[in-house]
């Protein structure tokens, strides 16, 4: 019996030193838990492309050319910030002087082929330009980068309004803008209709394309003078010897009797006429237009005109449509309401036409509300061959380039260890979870308990500060059983294997809890064997 009990408490001793060398490999190969992670990563997402940076951002450089003089603020956003229909997130800020060019570096989602550009001066106008990413470089000129190209000499702040040449055309050419600005509908807030323009030194011309008004107006332009003072001149009336625009038979004879242009298009006219106008502004002048109905008169600049409910009413808008630019007018009060607002009762086309002509700029005068970028970071806490749902820790990274902060924000909180964000050596959340307002094992935001972004502190950057070559330094910090801490940041080498990853969209959707990132973006692992496939996550941009 004596025998028997000494060899079951050896087997059982042996299978207790077997079972503790199973259940503690790390004891005795320290990166036992990195080569499992790696093992089921390449299981799960196949081989990591050598290049791949983990890291949806990169640096562009942006090329400004400023041909005014004054300083002004400089702004980069990643969709036209005056569309209410579309979010623009504001990706560079600037402070530039005029007169000079300028080479900026900006933060950007990597599959983002277009960007807006925004000129604002001391005076709140601003100056809107798109353009084209090209090698990652973006090229933009406010006014004329070279006097020579400029065509108008004349000093003293001179105006000259002169008649141009007349130009045919077809009913489809005036019926154009009508498409953006259609007939006995309120217009308002479609197109630009606060502003200026700006002379960038070459003459111009207005023609005028459609009229739809039972009035005789007048159209003219108002100019500010160095010390702000305005001066006004009518430059055409549409009157009943000359109403700017004559249609015309196969045969030439001019009709001018008919009341409006859809009213010539009833009688059967074949060919549009009209009478161009010639306008020649000293550079870098800002000036406006009015039409005039009776003793009403209405500007570009909304502060001249009537208010209504408290509003005041928009009579003159410009807009770009297919190549072409459109200034166009409303001529009826809205003082009570009664106006139909189409801002179609007379349209003209502005800009270039010949030889040594160039469209002006236009100075928008409403407000554009910023909303600055964000990058995500994904996080898995574990680092061994779990769920790949990286949504362990998300956080926000609000930044904006060529600003000296950023800040922090928590978005979801899927794994229960202790964790603490870091930014170099600065703390920023001391426990994510504690900064959530839950107990440690409450998963936040990932199918559990939904709680809004808590935002960090602001954190001091460095002028060189990247989210694309800095996100390696937000450290996320997790304590692990026996209070043993590793540490989890973006890589800040390529090819290799992650924990951790930056998505350039502020509104990325992260997997639910235990959901294969797979599951919810089939071209993650595209984008894992190929670092060029950058739209895997379905940004908004594309």
């Amino acid at each position: 019996m004596r025998n028997v009990l000494l060899k079951t408490m050896m087997c059982a001793g042996l299978t207790g030193v077997l079972l503790a060398g199973c259940a503690n490999d790390d004891m005795y190969d320290p990166n036992a838990a990195a080569k499992k992670y790696q093992e089921s990563w390449e299981k799960n997402f196949g081989n990591i492309d050598p290049q791949q940076t983990w890291n949806t951002s990169v640096i562009h450089t942006a090329d400004i050319t400023i041909g005014y003089s004054g300083n002004y603020t400089l702004k980069i956003y990643t969709a036209d910030p005056r569309n209410k229909q579309t979010q623009a997130y504001l990706l560079g800020q600037y402070d530039v002087v005029g007169d000079q060019s300028h080479s900026l570096q900006f933060d950007m989602p990597s599959s983002l082929t277009n960007v807006y550009v925004v000129l604002t001066d001391q005076d709140g106008g601003q100056i809107v330009k798109s353009t084209s990413v090209i090698n990652k470089k973006v090229n933009v000129v406010f006014g004329t980068d070279d006097s020579t190209t400029r065509t108008i000499h004349n000093s003293g702040g001179v105006v000259y309004i002169s008649t141009g040449y007349g130009v045919r055309y077809g009913e489809e050419d005036y019926q154009a803008p009508l498409h953006i600005l259609p007939e006995s509908v309120n217009n308002t807030k479609k197109v630009t209709e606060n502003f200026l323009y700006k002379s960038i030194g070459k003459l111009f011309y207005i023609r005028p394309i459609y009229y739809k008004s039972n009035d005789w107006v007048t159209l003219g332009i108002y100019y500010y003078d160095e010390n702000n003072k305005i001066t006004e001149k009518a430059i055409w009336t549409r009157d009943e010897w000359s109403n700017g625009c004559w249609w015309s038979s196969n045969t030439d004879q001019l009709d001018r009797t008919a009341i409006d242009t859809d009213q010539l298009i009833a009688q059967g006219a074949a060919i549009l006429w009209c009478q161009s106008i010639k306008v020649e502004i000293p550079y870098g002048m800002s000036f406006g237009f009015y039409i005039q109905n009776g003793n009403d008169k209405f500007y570009s600049e909304k502060k001249f005109n009537e208010t209504y409910q408290g509003e005041k009413q928009c009579h003159v808008a410009t807009f770009d449509y297919q190549g072409k630019r459109y200034l166009t007018f409303e001529d009826q009060t809205n003082v009570n309401g009664n106006s139909d607002m189409d801002l179609n009762d007379l349209v003209c086309l502005i800009g270039e036409d010949m030889y040594n002509s160039g469209t002006p700029d236009i100075i928008e005068k409403d407000d554009i509300e910023d909303t600055d970028m964000k990058y995500l970071i994904a996080c898995e806490d574990l680092g061994g061959s779990d769920d790949f749902d990286f949504n362990d820790i998300v956080l926000a990274i609000n930044h904006v380039s060529g600003r000296k902060t950023a800040s922090v924000e928590l978005l979801a909180a899927g794994g229960t260890l202790v964790t603490k964000i870091m930014y170099n050596n600065t703390t920023i959340f001391e426990e994510i979870h504690e900064a959530f307002g839950v107990p440690i094992n409450t998963m936040v935001n990932t199918d559990g308990k939904n709680i809004p972004p808590v935002k960090g502190k602001d954190i001091e950057i460095s002028d060189d500060f990247s989210i694309t070559t800095h996100a390696s330094k937000f450290k996320i910090i997790v304590t692990k059983a026996g209070n043993n801490s590793v540490e989890i940041s973006v890589p800040d080498k390529n090819g290799v294997t992650p924990q951790a990853f930056v998505i350039a969209d502020p509104n990325w959707k992260w997997p639910n809890e235990r959901q294969n990132i797979t599951e919810k973006y089939p071209n993650f692992t595209e984008w894992v064997n190929n670092h060029t496939k950058d739209d895997w996550y379905n940004a908004q941009w594309k």
